[in-house]
C-alpha cells in the first residue's frame, strides 16, 4: 500500500505478522527460520513462547513435518502461532503484528501474550504494534490507539483513557470485565457472557498459574552439522518427510494414451481428416505425373507447337482444384472439429476429476502443479498436438507416395533404400528415448515455478515486510545494496525462483542441443539417400531402355525432397510422442479417485424435507486426513439433540474443525457412524447431504465478481432481501459505501475486504439461504471487533432459534450460553455437558480453560 501524502518513518529492521497467517509450502522449521541461520537456544525459546511445544510433539516429523501448500495441513491457531514465531525470530526492531490472537484458544492467547507480546514476553524490548479486538490485554500497552473509519479518534495511555470518559475507555468497560462465578449460573446472565472478554492481569484477571517450563528437546529433532558457535548450527540440508514430488512416467508412452488421443478427435471426424490427407497427396502425385506427361508430349516436333494446351492444361487445373478442396477439408476437420472436440474432452474430464477430487488430493498436491496441468498440458493438447499429428500423417503420406514413385521407376533403389531405413529407424530410437524424458523433466520443473508465483504472490506483504531493511540506509539515499537484497528475503524468494526458472531452462536446453544433434544426423543420411537416387538415374541412362526425360525430372526432384521429407518424418513422429506426454499427464489426473457419490442411490435417497429436526449422533467415528496418518478422531461419540446450540472447544489442533470436515464428508471416517435424524450420512450422496448443511467457514471464502453474485450465486433473492441479511450481518453501511452498492466489486479471494467482513459476507450468504436444520460456526466471528461480535450473535440466536447449531470457538465467552459444551482433547471428547454442570466441577478441562482464559477466578 502507497501513501498518498505525509511522512512515515521507520528506523531498525521490521518484522510482520499478517492477520491471515501466510506459510510456506515447507517443513515448520523451514516456515519460522525464513532463510535465518539457526540458532538453537533461541529457536527452541520462540517454541516454547508461541505454545508449540506440545503441536511438535504430537506431529510425526516434529518440526520437519511438511505443512503442505498455504499450511492446508494445520489448523487455523497452528498457522497464527507459526506465523508469530516466524516473527520473533526475525530478531528485527520493529515488531508489527495485525491481530494475531484472533485465531487461538482463549488461554493460548493468554500464554502468547505473556510469553510474547506482554511486558514479560520474548519481545518485551522491542517496539511492538499490536492490532487487536482482545480489549483486556489493552491496559498493558504504553499506548492505546482507537482507530475508526480510517482516522485515529483516541490515543493515549490507559490511565489517561479512563480519565478521559471517551469511545474507548465505553469499550473497555463494556469488554474488558472479569465475571464472577456467580455470573456463570445465573442463567438471566448468559446472554451476556457471550459478549465478556479475557480479563486483564492487573484487574485481577487469570494468568498462568503454572511456572514456565523449562526449554525442552524437540521430539524429532532434524540433523545438523555442529559450527565452531556450539551454540549456532547450520542446517544440514535433507529431504523433508512426507514431501510430494510429482509423479513421472518413465519409458515409452502407453499405446493405450494414443488410443485414447485418437478416440478423443471422433471416429467419423477422425476419418475424415485422414481421408483428406491421402487424398491429398494422391492428388500431388497424379499433378506430378501428369506435368510430366504433358513435358513428354511437346519432345516429337510438330507445327502446332502445343497442339493439346487446353486439354493438359484444363486438367492440371482441376487437379489443382480438388487439392485445394482436399487441404480445405483437412484444415477444417483437423483443427475445428478434431482439435477442439479432443481439447475439450481431455480438460472437461480432469476439471470433472478435480472438482470431484477427495479433500486429501489437494493437501498433498501444489496449486502450482494443478495449473501446470490445466496450462501448458492443455494447451500442447489443443494447440501444439494437432499441428504435430497432422503433420505427421502428411509427411507419411508425402514419403510414401515418394518412396513408392521412386522404387517403381528405379527398382534397385529398394537395394539401398531398406538399409537406411533402418539407420533412420535407429537414430530416431535413440533420440527419442532422451527427447521423451527430457519433455518430461521439462513439464515437471515448470510446476515449481507456477506454484512458487502463486504461494510468493499470496505472501508478498510478508516477504516485503521482512525485506524493508534492504534499502541503503548509512547513504539515505534508495540505492540498493545488492549484497544486502539477495541475503535478506525479498532477495532469497528473488534467487529461488531463478534457481527454478533456471532448472527448468536446463531442460529446454537439453531439448534443443538434443533436436541439433538429431538434426546432423539426418541430414549426413539424406545426403546418402540423395546420391544413391542420383547415381541409379546416372546408370539407368546407359539401359537399353532409359527413362525418359520427364520421368528423369520427377526422380531428380524427388531425390532433392527425400532428404526433407525423411528427415521431417523422424522429427515431426519424434514430436508426437514427445507432446503425447502432456495427454499422458492429463489422463492420469482423469484417473484420481474420487469422494463419494455425488447422487444418492434411489433406495438410500431420505425424504425431501430431511433433515426435518436436526438430530445429529456420532458414534465410535474415527478420521485421519489421509491413508497413512494417523487418527485425528479416536473414537468420538456424542449425541446432540434437534435444536440445540452446541459449543465446541478444545486446545488448538486437537480435532475441533475434523468434526466439521466429517460431517460434510470432506474426510471419510475410517471407522464409526454419523447419523442425521437416524440417517447414516454415508448412505447418502454428497449432493444431497451438503446441500441440507450451512456452513460459515473458520477461512472465509469471496469469489471475484460483484457483492451480489457473492451473496446470491442464484440470482433468485430480490434487493430487499440482500439489504436485509447485510444489515442484519452488520455489513450494510459499508457496502452502500462502495461504488455500486450491490454491484460492486470484490476482488480474487475477497482482498478488497478485511477478513472480518469477510466472515460477516459469509454470514450473510447462510441466512440468505437458510434451507437447512443445521449451521455449523466455525470460528466465524473471530476477526470482528466485540461490539459487531455482540449484535452478530444476537441476530444468529433469533434468526437461527430453529436450527441445530455447532460452533467452534476460540473465544469461550462466545459458547457460554450454548446448551452443552463439547470438549475436544487429542482427539477425543474428554467432556459433554451443560456449561454450568461443567464449571461447577472445578477439575473439568472447560472449568480450568475459563480459569486460563481469565473468565472466572
Amino acid at each position: 500500500m502507497y501513501k498518498l501524502s505525509g511522512t512515515v518513518e521507520l528506523r531498525g529492521k521490521v518484522a510482520y505478522a499478517a492477520q491471515t497467517p501466510w506459510l510456506l509450502s515447507a517443513t515448520l522449521k523451514e516456515n519460522i527460520l525464513f532463510g535465518a541461520e539457526y540458532d538453537k537456544e533461541l529457536y527452541e525459546s520462540v517454541i516454547e513462547a508461541c505454545a508449540l511445544v506440545d503441536d511438535l510433539a504430537m506431529l510425526k516429523d516434529g518440526d520437519e513435518t511438511q505443512v503442505g501448500e498455504k499450511g492446508i495441513t494445520l489448523s487455523g491457531g497452528q498457522k497464527a502461532r507459526i506465523s508469530l514465531a516466524r516473527t520473533v525470530y526475525a530478531r528485527a526492531d520493529v515488531y508489527l503484528l495485525d491481530d494475531p490472537l484472533s485465531s487461538v484458544d482463549a488461554h493460548v492467547a493468554r500464554h502468547l501474550f505473556d510469553n510474547v507480546i506482554g511486558p514479560t514476553g520474548l519481545l518485551r524490548s522491542k517496539a511492538r504494534i499490536l492490532c487487536t479486538n482482545a480489549i483486556p490485554f489493552c491496559q498493558q500497552a504504553d499506548e492505546l490507539i482507537m482507530v475508526r473509519d480510517g482516522k485515529i479518534v483516541e490515543r493515549g495511555t490507559f490511565e489517561a483513557v479512563l480519565a478521559n470518559q471517551g469511545d474507548l475507555k465505553q469499550l473497555i468497560d463494556d469488554f474488558g470485565k472479569k465475571l464472577s462465578q456467580d455470573d456463570i449460573f445465573d442463567t438471566e446472565q448468559l446472554i451476556r457472557l457471550d459478549t465478556t472478554i479475557v480479563a486483564s492481569e492487573n484487574s485481577g484477571g487469570c494468568s498462568f498459574s503454572k511456572p514456565r517450563r523449562e526449554s525442552v528437546l524437540l521430539m524429532r529433532r532434524p540433523t545438523l552439522t555442529p559450527s565452531k558457535n556450539n551454540n549456532r548450527q547450520v542446517l544440514k540440508i535433507q529431504k523433508p518427510p512426507g514431501k510430494v514430488t510429482e509423479h513421472r512416467e518413465q519409458g515409452s508412452v502407453n499405446y493405450d494414451v494414443y488410443k485414447t488421443y485418437l478416440r478423443a478427435n471422433g471416429v467419423v471426424s477422425g476419418g475424415i481428416a485422414l481421408s483428406a490427407i491421402v487424398a491429398q497427396q494422391i492428388i500431388s502425385l497424379l499433378t506430378t505425373l501428369w506435368l510430366r506427361n504433358w513435358s513428354s508430349s511437346n519432345q516429337t516436333p510438330s507445327e502446332n507447337q502445343d497442339p493439346h494446351l487446353g486439354y493438359f492444361l484444363g486438367i492440371y487445373g482441376l487437379l489443382g482444384l480438388l487439392t485445394s478442396v482436399a487441404a480445405f477439408v483437412d484444415a477444417i476437420t483437423s483443427f475445428s472439429i478434431c482439435a477442439v472436440r479432443c481439447a475439450k474432452f481431455f480438460h472437461d474430464r480432469m476439471f470433472g476429476k478435480i472438482l470431484r477430487a477427495p479433500m486429501s488430493f489437494f493437501d498433498t498436491t501444489p496449486a502450482g502443479t494443478i495449473l501446470n496441468r490445466f496450462s501448458r498440458d492443455v494447451f500442447i493438447i489443443d494447440e501444439i498436438l494437432p499441428r504435430v499429428f497432422t503433420g505427421f500423417l502428411r509427411t507419411a503420406a508425402g514419403t510414401i507416395s515418394i518412396f513408392a514413385v521412386v522404387s517403381w521407376a528405379v527398382p534397385p533403389f529398394l537395394l539401398v533404400c531398406v538399409p537406411l531405413l533402418f539407420v533412420y529407424k535407429s537414430v530416431q530410437s535413440y533420440y527419442l528415448a532422451t527427447s521423451r524424458e527430457i519433455k518430461r523433466i521439462d513439464a515437471i520443473t515448470k510446476s515449481p515455478i507456477f506454484a512458487m508465483f502463486g504461494e510468493t504472490l499470496a505472501g508478498v506483504a510478508t516477504i516485503r515486510a521482512f525485506a524493508e531493511q534492504v534499502s541503503t540506509q548509512k547513504t539515505g539515499t534508495h540505492s540498493i545494496d545488492f549484497h544486502s537484497f539477495f541475503s535478506s528475503s525479498q532477495g532469497r524468494f528473488v534467487a529461488e525462483n531463478e534457481t527454478k526458472v533456471d532448472r527448468n531452462l536446463e531442460a529446454c536446453f537439453a531439448s534443443i542441443s538434443a533436436n541439433r544433434w538429431l538434426a546432423v544426423r539426418l541430414e549426413s543420411i539424406g545426403h546418402v539417400m540423395i546420391l544413391t537416387v542420383a547415381s541409379l538415374v546416372v546408370t539407368n541412362l546407359a539401359a537399353s531402355k532409359p527413362l525418359d526425360s520427364g520421368m528423369v525430372g520427377v526422380l531428380m526432384s524427388y531425390a532433392l525432397s527425400i532428404t526433407q521429407s525423411l528427415g521431417w518424418l523422424v522429427r515431426v513422429a519424434t514430436d508426437v510422442e514427445t507432446n503425447i506426454v502432456s495427454c499422458e499427464r492429463v489422463i492420469e489426473y482423469t484417473k484420481l479417485k474420487s469422494e463419494g457419490p455425488w447422487e444418492t442411490v434411489e433406495h438410500h435417497r431420505p425424504s425431501s424435507n430431511w433433515p426435518e429436526k436436526g438430530e445429529i449422533v456420532y458414534e465410535g467415528v474415527e478420521c485421519r486426513y489421509r491413508d497413512g496418518l494417523d487418527l485425528v478422531l479416536k473414537g468420538v461419540d456424542f449425541k446432540v439433540q434437534a435444536q440445540e446450540k452446541i459449543g465446541i472447544c478444545g486446545r488448538t489442533g486437537a480435532g475441533k474443525s475434523t468434526i466439521t470436515l466429517s460431517l460434510f464428508r470432506l474426510i471419510e471416517k475410517s471407522a464409526g457412524r454419523i447419523l442425521i435424524d437416524g440417517v447414516d450420512i454415508s448412505q447418502i450422496g454428497l449432493n444431497d447431504l451438503r446441500s441440507k448443511i450451512s456452513i460459515i467457514p473458520q477461512d472465509s471464502q469471496c469469489f471475484e465478481g460483484i457483492v451480489r453474485v457473492n451473496l446470491d450465486p442464484e440470482g433468485s433473492k430480490t434487493d430487499e432481501e440482500l439489504w436485509r441479511v447485510l444489515e442484519q450481518s452488520k455489513l450494510k453501511g459499508h457496502i452502500q459505501s462502495l461504488e455500486g452498492g450491490l454491484d460492486a466489486k470484490i476482488e480474487e479471494g475477497g482482498n478488497n475486504l478485511s477478513n472480518g467482513q469477510r466472515q460477516l459476507l459469509c454470514l450473510a450468504r447462510v441466512m440468505l439461504q437458510k434451507s437447512s436444520k443445521i449451521l455449523v460456526m466455525d470460528e466465524a466471528t473471530s476477526s470482528v471487533d466485540p461490539e459487531t461480535d455482540l449484535l452478530i450473535q444476537t441476530v444468529i440466536r433469533t434468526e437461527f432459534k430453529s436450527f441445530t447449531i455447532l460452533v467452534i470457538a476460540h473465544r469461550l465467552n462466545t459458547i457460554l450460553d450454548c446448551d452443552k459444551i463439547l470438549v475436544i482433547n487429542k482427539g477425543k471428547v474428554a467432556e459433554f455437558d451443560s456449561p454450568a454442570n461443567l464449571m461447577k466441577n472445578k477439575d473439568s478441562e472447560f472449568c480450568k480453560m475459563c480459569q486460563e482464559a481469565g473468565l472466572i477466578d
